[in-house]
């Protein structure tokens, strides 16, 4: 009897998938390179998106701290934990992220619990000992002892025990990783040079009429003088809507000879009924002279804030009174003090 042959073996082995999507499929732990330029792409283009917010955000609701959120400085000291959290919220809800999608990288917890605060936890871990927290001269080492660890075969420090880190991208995939990066990279150092050579803050000139001397403030200040005078004082006010900021530089002499400090506490007793100083007056220096500062408030008022700095010179005694609607931190207060104190020499 003739032995039956089963068709379906004569059929042809279906053909393995090409090499890049096999490898992409399996489960090789992540190399250094392609974790890399996954971990640059989502810093960059989400850092830029955060930064772009915040600055928007800032501008519209609260411009003295617009001056502050878009200090290079600050912002890019602050924006690594930002970004940070942005890229847990990302893994927990689609479990992905620009950088990690283009790159085919892909994280497994193998720890059970809270996605969300899986994420949270590794992206802070990743913060200290990946970036080193963005401190300039740590961060210079912590990414080349995570690269030696993955290099050789081994977890990053941050995930050992805690996270496998998977995927095997094709050439064409890290080469297309690679020029997002980079040219993310010359989109950031495009917007830096453009606002190292954009025009400075227009300015413009102010005489004190006491002393005659000029001094150089923002244009955005609008300028009046008060109305109440006296013989032996005047008193001015300065305003920016932008800033939404109110100073009054005043002119006095007192009856007899007043140091500083006794100034200082005199003034505080006659603006006690309109301003109440709650901090200790703390020594200063303005334009090489002499100053104290203390900081108050002004109840049932809409610039609740108040910064107060007195010098006297001679006979003279100057005060500059920063009335805000809060404490946010302004070069541009600070620019403004500086230069009225300059001009009483």
């Amino acid at each position: 009897m003739a032995l039956g042959v089963d068709s379906s073996s004569t059929q042809a082995a279906p053909a393995p998938p090409p090499a890049d999507i096999r490898s992409e499929q399996g489960s090789q732990p992540a190399r250094p390179w392609p974790r890399f330029w996954a971990r640059l792409i989502d810093l960059w283009l989400l850092g830029l998106l955060l930064a772009a917010i915040i600055g928007v955000g800032t501008f519209l609701y609260s411009p003295a701290l617009f001056l502050v959120a878009t200090d290079p400085k600050i912002i890019g000291f602050a924006l690594l934990p930002l970004v940070g959290v942005v890229v847990a919220l990302l893994m927990a809800a689609i479990g992905t992220t620009p950088g990690k999608a283009i790159l085919g990288i892909r994280l497994k917890p193998v720890v059970t619990g809270s996605r969300l605060i899986f994420f949270l936890i590794r992206e802070l871990k990743v913060w200290v000992f990946g970036l080193g927290l963005g401190i300039p001269f740590v961060a210079l080492f912590t990414p080349i002892y995570q690269y030696t660890r993955v290099a050789g075969g081994k977890a990053a420090s941050y995930d050992d025990g805690y996270c496998l880190v998977e995927g095997t991208p094709s050439p064409n995939r890290v080469l297309i990783g690679a020029a997002c990066a980079i040219g993310l990279i010359s989109i950031l150092a495009y917007l830096q040079a453009a606002d190292r050579t954009a025009p400075t803050v227009a300015t413009k000139s102010w005489q004190n009429p006491i002393t005659n001397q000029q001094a150089e403030i923002a244009e955005s200040w609008g300028i009046s003088e008060l109305d109440a005078r006296s013989s032996s004082g005047r008193a001015f006010y300065f305003d920016s809507a932008v800033l939404r900021t109110g100073v009054i530089f005043g002119y006095e002499q007192p009856p007899s000879d007043f140091d500083v400090e006794r100034y200082a506490f005199t003034l505080q007793e006659v603006i006690s009924s309109q301003i109440q100083i709650t901090s200790d007056w703390q020594a200063t220096t303005i334009d090489g002279q002499q100053a104290l500062r203390a900081t108050g408030t002004t109840p049932n008022q809409a610039w609740s804030h108040v910064e107060v700095t007195v010098i006297v010179n001679g006979r003279d005694a100057w005060r500059a009174m920063i009335f805000s609607e809060s404490a946010d931190p302004s070069s541009e207060k600070d620019n403004l003090v500086d230069a009225l104190f300059s001009t009483i020499d």
